[in-house]
C-alpha cells in the first residue's frame, strides 16, 4: 500500500472524463488544407469566408470545421470568426498555430502533421486509446477486434459498429495504426497514446497503487512491445519532466502530482481509476477511504445514466459495472 490520498478534485476529473466526445467523420486532408489556408490569410477568417471557401475548394465532408474545433485547432470568437488556437488554449492538445507552423516548415504532406493530428484525435476521442492497446504484435485481425470491441463499452461510451469502422479508418489515415499480413498493429503512437499506455501498464504492475515503485525494465518492456515507435513529447501534456520518475533506470514510479495531471487531461482509463479507488477502499488506514467509497458509487451511477442514452446496452456492461462495486 502507498500513502496516496484521493482528493475531491480527483473525483471531479474522474466524473468529467466519463463524458464522451462527439464525432462522426474525420478526414485528415480536409483539416490540414483548412489549417494551411487560415495560416496563409493571417490566422483568422470570418464565417462567410469559411463558407465561401467550402464552395470553391474540394472538401470531402462538411463537418471539418466543427471537428477542427473539437480537436483544439480552431476556436470561434463571439463575433463568429474562426482563428488558430495557441498552446495555452487547451491543455494537452497541440495548437492550431503549432500545426500551421509544421505545415509551413515541412510541407503539408509531411508525416509530422499527421502525428500532430493523431495526438489531438486520440486525446479527444479517447475510446481510440484502449482500441489501439488491443493491437498486440505481430498483429490482430479485424474480426477479432470486432468481437472484443464492437458494441462494447470502451473508455467512456458504446463503440457501435459504425463508430468501430470509422475509428479503424481514421486511425489508419492518421498513421497511428496500420494493417500487416498478421492484422492491425500500432504504427506510430502519438504522445496521448504513449502516456495513456505507460500509465495503464504502470498501474497493472503497481497493483493499482499510485506512488509505488516497480521495476523500470518491466514497464519499459511492456510499453516497447506494443508501441516500439512512439513519441514521448511530455511537454504537450503540460509536464516539465517525464511523468514517470526513474523511467529507463532501476525503479520507476508515478508521483501523485503526475497522477493528478494525467487524470486532469483524461489519460487515465476509467477502469484504472475504479481499481485505484477499490484499493483505497480496502485500506482501512487510508484517510480518503470514505471519499473513494463515495466516488466509486458516483462513477458507477454516472455510467448507468449514460447507458440510458445508448441504442442498446453494451455487451460488456455487467463486467464494467462490477469494477465500480464497493467492496465490503
Amino acid at each position: 500500500m502507498s500513502d496516496f490520498v484521493w482528493k475531491e478534485e480527483f473525483t471531479e476529473y474522474a466524473i468529467r472524463n466519463l463524458k464522451h466526445s462527439t464525432w462522426a467523420y474525420v478526414n485528415p486532408p480536409d483539416i490540414l488544407k483548412t489549417i494551411e489556408w487560415i495560416q496563409q490569410v493571417g490566422g483568422n477568417v470570418t464565417s462567410d469566408e469559411f463558407v465561401q471557401r467550402h464552395k470553391t475548394v474540394e472538401i470531402k465532408h462538411e463537418d471539418y470545421r466543427q471537428i477542427s474545433i473539437h480537436l483544439g485547432l480552431l476556436t470561434k470568437s463571439s463575433g463568429g470568426s474562426l482563428h488558430l488556437t495557441d498552446r495555452l488554449s487547451r491543455l494537452g492538445f497541440y495548437s492550431g498555430k503549432e500545426l500551421a507552423a509544421s505545415i509551413e516548415d515541412c510541407g503539408i504532406d509531411n508525416p509530422v502533421n499527421l502525428n500532430i493530428l493523431g495526438h489531438n484525435f486520440t486525446l479527444y476521442v479517447r475510446e481510440s486509446l484502449p482500441f489501439c492497446c488491443k493491437l498486440m504484435r505481430p498483429g490482430v485481425p479485424k474480426d477479432y477486434l470486432e468481437t472484443v470491441l464492437a458494441d462494447h463499452y470502451v473508455f467512456n461510451q458504446k463503440l457501435n459498429q459504425f463508430k468501430f469502422d470509422n475509428l479503424l479508418r481514421i486511425l489508419k489515415e492518421l498513421d497511428v495504426i496500420e494493417e500487416t499480413e498478421k492484422g492491425f498493429v500500432v504504427k506510430h503512437a502519438p504522445p496521448a497514446l504513449t502516456f495513456y499506455y505507460i500509465a495503464s501498464e504502470y498501474f497493472f504492475l503497481a497493483l493499482n497503487n499510485v506512488d509505488v515503485k516497480i521495476k523500470a525494465d518491466d514497464l519499459l518492456r511492456e510499453v516497447h512491445y506494443l508501441i516500439p515507435n512512439r513519441k514521448e513529447d511530455f511537454t504537450v501534456l503540460g509536464f516539465e519532466r517525464f511523468p514517470i520518475e526513474g523511467w529507463g533506470e532501476n525503479q520507476a514510479w508515478m508521483t501523485p502530482k503526475s497522477f493528478e495531471q494525467l487524470l486532469h487531461i483524461g489519460l487515465i482509463d476509467p477502469l484504472c481509476i475504479a481499481r485505484i479507488l477499490q484499493t483505497i477502499v480496502r485500506d482501512k488506514k487510508n484517510p480518503s477511504q470514505d471519499l473513494a467509497h463515495s466516488t466509486l458509487r458516483q462513477l458507477g451511477k454516472r455510467i448507468l445514466d449514460h447507458v440510458e442514452g445508448f441504442r442498446g446496452e453494451p455487451i460488456n456492461l455487467p463486467e464494467v459495472l462490477r469494477e465500480y462495486e464497493v467492496p465490503d
